[in-house]
């Protein structure tokens, strides 16, 4: 940077200049420009060989120093300042620069070479590396002058070329860049041992895996005072490497980068301790393990001390009580534990002054409680002190709010207890302060009121209770507000938020608060976001929101609206992203301009809305409308960001339009439950669908082609619709499926044997249709249905859930013996119905290594043989449902082991022999009694029928016991109703003087006529 600066003094200082450049330069600057074919910010404009503005005096040219005293080029400064300066939040470009810089475009000409006397040359962040992309040009070698060399950010590929070696008299070198390829390499850095005056070297992003001399390369570097080698795949082969060379010159260096290289060594084999010249030391992310050297209580000039990231594997030095210089330590997700209260202690001590400012120790496992002020008076000079997502337990002590300079306290995801602290006098400078997801409990104490410099108040996640202080009010200078999931009650009113005009995020979510803000009231601040779920702001809607124009993400789901949507929605917020109205009771119709919104994310589920859906948001991304009264036929979609369409639990009707194609990165397609007819349409290419559920409608057709384009679909559920036709053998090709459900159709033929291959095939569902056909052998391929594999991975269940909340659809399973609603939660169930169907043959013995199934539905199908043997290996089974069938043999006894079924149905085959003895199957028949009906053949407890002590699987006679047909006592039964009915004839008889003469008199005519026969 100092050289940097050096050049930018020179240029201001031949900003008088009088000499005209030289025009063999000037050539050679026309020259490079004319390599360059794009120039979107007009930065070459004024390079011009004559007339204009500066005319053809190349001195005057923008980017462009020539010598006061010569008029040579000596610095040519083309950096992409647009990318270097925008914001992290600005929006990339295809290629990882900003979008809107002004980045040049080309390649770097050989013309250069003409100048000379170039001293600075910084080209970077520019699409200088040619077509194709190559290394940097060999030829900068020749420019023997160069003291400054920046190609920073050029998407570069290739060897770097050992020529730069030539350039003697370079103090400045970087090649870095700033996206994570290595598209720039080098296997040999022996040439940077011909630069002896090069101060500032940065090989950032550049693969030197297999750049075995690197530490020896580097600390042969007399002057070097910057070295920066993060991301560049170091190699660490031996410990050897990494000890301090005996002849080295590294005693000029203040600062080291070697971050994000995995060197996965010991720490203390490292050469750098030993450099007590540091001032910065970067060491994130590579993998460094065990006990911080002693060594490193000896390096007194350093400031900055990064050794974040490191995997939890290291331990702190036994002291830095020396590192009186030390500003910032950051051990992030690197200690393996510890006692907060000793760590803290081993800091610096002792010094003139303390300057430790920054401190960052959080997911490090430190357990203990926090010191109280006494024991920190070393740490007076701190301003962030972060401790967040560790173990330490006890309260928080209020004395620690006399460090007085304290920003930022950071103590979240802790297990701190107690109630919050506050105090006149404590936390004076503090402006940002995050308790969340701890157990603190009691009030918000009213005393917050003396934090008035706070900025970032963050209490989400606690136990506290009763009503928000109204002195929180007096926060003039807040700007983030969070108290979310907690037990808080009351009122919040216009005097908690009438002085909070810098606020601009509030969530006051998942409590029981009711709001209550006048209809005409004005709040003072512009609100970004705002969260306000689960709480109480209806019946009526909230028309105070209508006058916070800067929303960008507001979220009023189940806060009990009563009430139609307003009017003044769709156009009151024109910067709106993400919208969530849903879990309430609002009527009526949707906006009739909804097209016209500019929000990204739309949630209205669970409403009572009516009518006809308008045309969409062009921006869309997500769309909500599911668990409505909405009608009428789908609009013609036309959103090409839409990601996810859920609009399951309608009364929509129609077709499914064309130009729901038109959708092409479209995720989620969820309109189950509704009213829609024919078949799907067309498209071309739906590769990035995941999940598409369309049960319970009318749809028809053969099995859709639509599927077909979709090859990265992992949930597909058409059960319940009218498709027929056979299964396609296309379906192999869908080798991310993990859930299919196709029950309830018209669907026929076999089950091919391509459905096999599915291996990521967790939960299949074929069941109530016309296939006929054996079950196909090969079930063993279905991998993720086994217990190596069983466990269903965030895909595709994490990202249905994230999006239409853990209900989400009614999705159910025939298991147990009845129709289960499990919502997204069957994603978790392993699953195989073939019910009601027409399957013949036998049971494939290869089901049995499906050891992860908890559900096996067979039923109503016309499967013979025997049940297989083993079949008690699956253990996990929970629900095994193989009756009405025609399965014969014994009832294998390996399903005693099965301990967690607790649900069996064997009933109406032909099985015979004893019933396996066990607790279990026991259990079961006092739960189910019919689960044994209908096999004429068995026998034994728990059934009343003995079995036979010469062959217990022969026939005992026809009867059997339970709910099954048994001759003897029909027979009985026969008999004695046959005598009852007698009795109450006779009895009617004797007792009932006119029924007795009727029966006589009928008798008396029968017989008359059987004798006039004769």
């Amino acid at each position: 940077m100092r050289l940097a600066a050096e050049f930018l003094l020179v240029a201001g200082a031949v900003a008088t200049l009088a000499l005209a450049c030289v025009p063999e330069e000037r050539d050679a600057l026309l020259e490079f420009k004319d390599g360059i074919t794009g120039d979107p910010g007009g930065r070459l404009a004024t390079w011009r060989r004559a007339g204009g503005h500066h005319g053809g005096d190349c001195c005057r040219w923008r980017g462009v120093r020539c010598s006061n005293r010569t008029g040579h080029v000596v610095a040519l400064w083309l950096r992409n300042a647009a990318a270097a300066t925008a914001g992290p939040e600005a929006e990339l470009d295809d290629r990882g620069y900003y979008a809107g810089a002004a980045a040049l475009v080309g390649r770097i000409s050989p013309s250069l070479l003409s100048l000379r006397r170039l001293r600075h040359l910084d080209l970077s962040r520019n699409y200088l590396e040619g077509s194709p992309p190559g290394p940097p040009p060999p030829f900068l070698g020749g420019l023997s002058s160069l003291r400054y060399l920046n190609l920073s950010g050029i998407f570069f590929s290739g060897e770097v070329p050992p020529q730069l070696g030539n350039l003697s008299m370079l103090q400045y070198l970087d090649l870095s860049t700033d996206f994570d390829a290595q598209l720039l390499r080098s296997s040999d850095l022996s040439w940077l041992a011909r630069l002896p005056l090069l101060q500032h070297l940065s090989l950032s992003s550049v693969d030197l895996s297999r750049a075995y001399d690197w530490p020896q390369a580097v600390t042969m570097l007399p002057s070097l005072r910057t070295l920066r080698l993060s991301s560049c795949s170091l190699p660490s082969s031996g410990a050897h490497q990494w000890r301090l060379p005996p002849r080295h010159n590294l005693t000029n260096l203040k600062e080291l980068d070697l971050s994000t290289n995995n060197f996965n060594q010991a720490a203390a084999s490292c050469w750098f301790w030993n450099i007590t010249s540091l001032t910065d030391l970067n060491l994130m992310g590579t993998r460094l393990r065990g006990q911080l050297p002693a060594e490193l209580d000896g390096m007194a000039s350093l400031q900055v001390l990064d050794f974040s990231y490191n995997g939890n594997k290291a331990t702190m030095a036994r002291s830095l009580k020396s590192l009186c210089n030390l500003r910032i330590l950051d051990l992030d997700s690197s200690l393996a534990g510890g006692d907060i209260a000793e760590l803290l202690e081993s800091l610096p001590q002792q010094c003139s002054s303390n300057r430790l400012e920054e401190l960052y120790l959080p997911n490090n496992g430190m357990t203990g409680t926090l010191p109280d002020y006494s024991k920190l008076m070393h740490l007076t000079g701190l301003r962030i002190l972060d401790l967040s997502y560790n173990n330490l337990t006890g309260s928080i002590p209020q004395s620690i709010g006399n460090l007085a300079g304290l920003d930022t306290l950071d103590l979240s995801f802790n297990k701190f207890s107690g109630s919050v602290p506050a105090g006149k006098g404590y936390f004076a400078g503090l402006s940002t302060l995050v308790l969340s997801e701890n157990s603190l409990s009691g009030q918000i104490p009213a005393e917050i009121r003396y934090f008035s410099s706070l900025t970032t108040l963050d209490l989400f996640g606690n136990n506290l209770s009763g009503p928000v202080p109204s002195e929180i009010g007096m926060l003039a200078n807040l700007t983030y507000l969070g108290i979310s999931s907690n037990d808080l009650d009351g009122v919040i009113t216009e005097e908690h938020l009438s002085s909070l005009a810098r606020l601009t995020t509030i969530d006051l979510s998942l409590n029981p608060l009711k709001i209550e803000l006048g209809s005409e009231w004005k709040p003072p601040f512009r609100l970004d976001k705002a969260n306000f779920s689960h709480c109480s702001m209806g019946p009526l809607f909230p028309a105070w929101l209508q006058w916070q124009k800067a929303l960008s993400c507001l979220d009023i789901s189940n806060t009990g609206i009563n009430d139609r949507l307003p009017d003044w929605l769709s156009t009151a917020f024109p910067n709106m992203a993400i919208l969530d109205i849903s879990e309430n009771s609002i009527y009526g119709g949707l906006p009739v301009n909804l097209e016209a919104m500019s929000m990204q994310e739309l949630y209205l589920s669970s409403n009572q809305l009516t009518g006809h859906i308008p045309k969409l948001p062009r921006n869309i991304t997500i769309l909500d409308f599911s668990m409505n009264s909405l009608s009428g036929p789908l609009p013609k979609i036309r959103s090409p960001k839409l990601l996810s369409l859920i609009l399951f639990s309608n009364h929509i009707t129609g077709h499914i339009p064309e130009s729901i194609c038109e959708s092409q990165d479209l995720f989620i397609l969820d309109l189950a439950n509704n009213l829609l007819v024919g078949g799907l349409p067309r498209c071309d290419s739906m590769e990035t669908m995941r999940y598409l559920l369309l049960s319970n409608n009318s749809l028809s057709g053969k099995f859709p082609p639509f599927v077909q384009s979709c090859t990265n679909l992992g949930f597909l559920d058409l059960g319940w619709n009218r498709f027929s036709g056979t299964l396609p053998m296309w379906i192999e090709d869908l080798v991310q499926l993990q859930f299919l459900r196709l029950s309830y159709n018209m669907f026929s033929g076999n089950i091919p044997t391509v459905f096999t291959k599915l291996k990521c095939l967790h939960h299949l569902n074929l069941a109530g249709n016309n296939i006929s056909g054996t079950i196909p052998q090969s079930l063993s391929n279905l991998t993720s249905m086994t217990q190596m594999k069983a466990r269903v991975n965030s895909f595709p269940y994490q990202g249905y859930a994230s999006v239409v909340g853990e209900p989400g659809n009614s999705l159910s399973v025939v298991t147990k013996g009845q129709e289960l609603n499990y919502g997204v939660g069957i994603l978790d169930v392993v699953s195989i119905d073939l019910s009601l169907n027409d399957l013949t043959g036998v049971i494939p013995e290869e089901i049995i290594s499906l050891d992860a199934l908890l559900n096996l539905n067979l039923s109503w199908n016309h499967l013979s043989g025997k049940i297989p043997d083993k079949i008690g290996i699956i253990r996990s089974l929970e629900s095994l449902d193989l009756s009405r069938n025609m399965l014969s043999g014994e009832i294998p006894s390996s399903l005693s082991n099965l301990t967690y079924l607790s649900f069996l149905d064997l009933s109406d085959n032909n099985l015979t022999g004893r019933i396996p003895p066990g607790s279990q199957l026991d259990t079961l028949y006092e739960q189910h009694p019919y689960m044994y009906s209908g096999n004429s053949g068995l026998c034994g407890p728990p059934l009343r029928k003995n079995c036979s002590s010469n062959d217990a699987s022969k026939l005992d006679g026809l009867g059997i016991t339970g709910h099954g047909f048994d001759p003897m006592s029909f027979r009985f039964g026969l008999d004695l109703g046959f005598l009852f009915g007698l009795w109450v004839v006779f009895c009617i008889l004797l007792f009932k003087k006119s029924w007795r003469l009727s029966y006589l008199c009928l008798v008396d005519r029968i017989y008359d006529k059987m004798y006039a026969c004769c």
